[in-house]
């Protein structure tokens, strides 16, 4: 089952905001470690603790790092990840816009057709913008969040998504979870800093 977004109150000061920003940071951070590389139970514990106060979004993963999904993760990825055909590649498929260039500069990770690239981007540029709210600087969190915008609307968002449906598509129940959270987390990121 996926968590449904967010559905608490609105996002009215800067202090919401600027958790808003920081949970999808640790969220993005997490997605890279249990991407990076098979999930050992030193990953999967960083990534419990990543996560432990995080919204009803992460809520699906944080059982699966908790139960022994997360102990056979290692197995699955090698399944999934590893070989000379892994099921499931680990590259963009969408076509490199100027917005994925700014991004990526903006938040000073090296370009590369990689989704844990994407994540790392849209993790530091979400880190940046809590930081700025939390120091009250409005003007460098609004010009951080429509880098965001215009990232997740014209490359990240249709990159990350694809990664996420491709896990939930591969049935290995940590990975669906992984997946499914992604998948939710970026249409909440749509819906709240990219839409028109």
């Amino acid at each position: 089952m996926l968590a449904t977004p967010r559905t608490g109150p609105p996002l009215a000061t800067a202090h919401d905001l600027a958790e808003y920003h920081a949970e999808r940071e640790r969220l993005y951070a997490a997605a890279v470690l249990l991407l990076d590389a098979a999930p050992d139970p030193r990953v999967l514990t960083a990534v419990r603790h990543l996560l432990r106060r995080d919204a009803a979004v992460v809520d699906p993963l944080k059982v699966a790092l908790s139960d022994s999904r997360g102990a056979r993760a290692g197995d699955a990825y090698a399944r999934l990840f590893e070989g000379a055909h892994p099921a499931i590649k680990l590259r963009c498929h969408t076509a490199r816009w100027a917005t994925h260039d700014e991004a990526f500069t903006a938040a000073g990770v090296p370009l590369s057709p990689d989704v844990r690239a994407e994540l790392r981007a849209l993790a530091v540029l979400a880190d940046r913008t809590a930081h700025a709210l939390d120091d009250g600087d409005m003007s460098a969190a609004a010009a951080l969040s429509d880098v965001q915008a215009r990232f997740l609307r014209h490359h990240a968002g249709a990159c990350v998504s694809e990664l996420a449906m491709d896990l939930i598509q591969s049935g290995e129940p940590f990975y669906l979870a992984l997946g499914g959270t992604l998948a939710e987390q970026i249409a909440e990121d749509l819906r709240l800093l990219a839409s028109d």
